[in-house]
């Protein structure tokens, strides 16, 4: 797949992301689906009665949107392009600054010369532009695969000024599972006394950054912990945890969690965390990392995850810890209230040698 870097934008071009956007850009995907397969049937009627014929117009025509599979045939929700998009440089405006290092999907709804305007393919609806120009290289319809960088967002607006496309999806038959990236799983270390450990995760998918280092095949050696869970590597560097991060491809199961406003989250997760078994001090590190991400969405759909993670990511820990608790929160945005389940905890006590590990995921939402 042929790689592109999108250039970061002068201050000008990034300024007029405050003006109107046309409001013709709102296009239902299901009656695009529709559309399509007719022009194609009508195109393909023709093609068989005159092989000889030029059929590159009809093409183009029926190319030019969607020219892949529709994977929303039954969602008549639009998929629309903020008439006002929000100034990113008015020093009033609350903004986030973040990073994403995760590969996703985008649908690409319109093109203009200096910026593209693209839908993410779940129900959560984002409006959200790349900086760049795009018109020689793709069009409106297509599929991209992006490792979005640094972006800017306002609630539901996101402008990502530097991205990675990396291709045009062709087949989209398989895409629309859950997508996930582990995010920050942190492992703390609680020995009765000062003892010799080592750590092995056995990772379905890819660890992308570790501290300190990560040896394949050895996992982390050789450490010794205090009670404290302060932990020397075997060079007699201090840390305080073992972190790594990862891309894979584990569907979570949202079978039951929580829906919770963005602005409840703090609040939410300050009590669901200490409900569940974490201290004070893990619970606070916890909500430091994943609030920024939460709290300026709608509603968070939020499940704590066990065995769809455990299985996934196995962690092995010499000598044997006495109790373990892993706590893994998955979650999506959305836009309106979503009915679940209620989860329940059966609680933790720390007995003897304790483990402690915490991370999450941002999801996409299925729509099979």
């Amino acid at each position: 797949m042929k790689k592109l870097t999108v250039l970061l934008l002068s201050a000008l071009l990034l300024a007029s992301c405050a003006q109107d956007v046309p409001a013709d850009v709102s296009v239902s995907l299901a009656e695009s689906s529709v559309s399509s397969e007719a022009s194609s049937a009508e195109s393909s009627e023709e093609t068989s009665d005159t092989s000889s014929c030029d059929t590159s117009s009809e093409e183009e025509d029926t190319a030019e949107w969607p020219h892949h599979r529709n994977p929303y045939e039954d969602n008549e929700t639009p998929v629309t392009i903020a008439e006002d998009f929000p100034d990113f440089w008015d020093n009033s405006l609350e903004t986030y600054e973040g990073t994403q290092i995760r590969e996703e999907y985008f649908l690409i709804v319109k093109i203009e010369s200096d910026r593209m305007y693209v839908a993410a393919p779940y129900e959560y609806q984002s409006h959200i532009v790349f900086a760049g120009d795009f018109a020689e290289t793709y069009k409106v319809g297509d599929y991209i695969l992006v490792s979005v960088g640094d972006y800017l967002s306002h609630g539901s607006f996101y402008y990502v000024p530097q991205a990675d496309i990396i291709g045009i999806e062709t087949d989209m038959q398989n895409i629309f599972a859950v997508i996930v990236a582990p995010e920050k799983p942190v492992i703390y270390l609680y020995p009765e006394q000062e003892t010799q450990v080592s750590v092995r995760l056995d990772y379905d998918g890819t660890l992308t950054s570790t501290y300190p280092a990560y040896k394949d095949g050895e996992g982390w050696k050789d450490l010794t912990v205090l009670p404290d869970g302060t932990i020397y590597g075997a060079d007699g560097k201090e840390y305080y945890c073992l972190f790594w991060e990862g891309k894979d491809n584990t569907q979570y199961d949202f079978s039951s969690g929580f829906c919770v406003r963005g602005e409840d989250t703090e609040v939410f997760l300050e009590e669901m965390l200490r409900e569940i078994g974490l201290t004070a001090r893990e619970a606070n590190e916890f909500i430091i990392f994943w609030l920024p991400r939460m709290q300026h969405n709608a509603y968070n759909v939020i499940s704590f995850q066990t065995d769809a993670y455990t299985d996934s990511a196995r962690l092995t820990v010499t000598p044997e810890p006495d109790s373990v608790l892993r706590v893994f929160m998955a979650y999506y945005a959305s836009e309106t209230p979503v009915d679940i389940e209620p989860q329940a905890f059966e609680g933790f006590e720390r007995q003897g040698f304790t483990v402690v590990e915490w991370g999450g995921a941002m999801t996409q939402a299925s729509l099979q």
